[in-house]
């Protein structure tokens, strides 16, 4: 399955990912959308190579997978908080880095590791809890460590990060 969003930048401070089509935009399924603050922050403060902002982005793709499969509803369904859906989407970005590390070797990753650790929260009580910045860092390295090897496909990382957040 491809994931074919439509992308576009806002002026919120975040990212996000809807499962809503946009019409305009022929050929995609979902909308992602990414908040021209967060990019300039990235780009200009946190990461000047853009890799923090291509870990932002897998992670807000791998949100389309997951509502084209209807995941949404699986991962969160008895759930006080949206950790599961959250941290599979890291496991899926995750996969999508490691992926790009086995390609170019040299690549550093060190940024989008970094990431995924700052956008950790500690609100567990909270609906939008997305997972501790420990949660959330092993989530991504999980799916980084299956994404470099190249012995895994798309659905195979898909279902083990599933049952991955199910054993939480």
């Amino acid at each position: 399955m491809n994931v074919t969003p439509a992308f576009a930048f806002y002026d919120e401070e975040n990212a996000q990912a809807s499962p809503d089509i946009n019409p305009r935009v022929a050929g995609t399924w979902g909308t992602v959308l990414f908040g021209r603050p967060l990019f300039r922050k990235e780009m200009e403060v946190q990461d000047k190579t853009g890799l923090t902002v291509i870990a932002i982005i897998a992670h807000e793709f791998a949100h389309i997978h997951q509502y084209a499969l209807n995941l949404d509803k699986e991962l969160l369904e008895g759930q006080p908080t949206v950790k599961r859906l959250e941290l599979h989407a890291d496991i899926l970005a995750g996969f999508f880095l490691g992926a790009r590390k086995r390609e170019a070797p040299s690549l550093s990753m060190y940024s989008a590791g970094e990431v995924f650790n700052r956008i950790g929260d500690s609100k567990f009580t909270d609906r939008n809890h997305h997972g501790t910045p420990l949660e959330r860092v092993s989530a991504s390295q999980f799916g980084f460590d299956r994404g470099r090897t190249g012995d895994y496909s798309l659905d195979t990382i898909v279902k083990e990060g599933v049952n991955y957040v199910k054993d939480l």
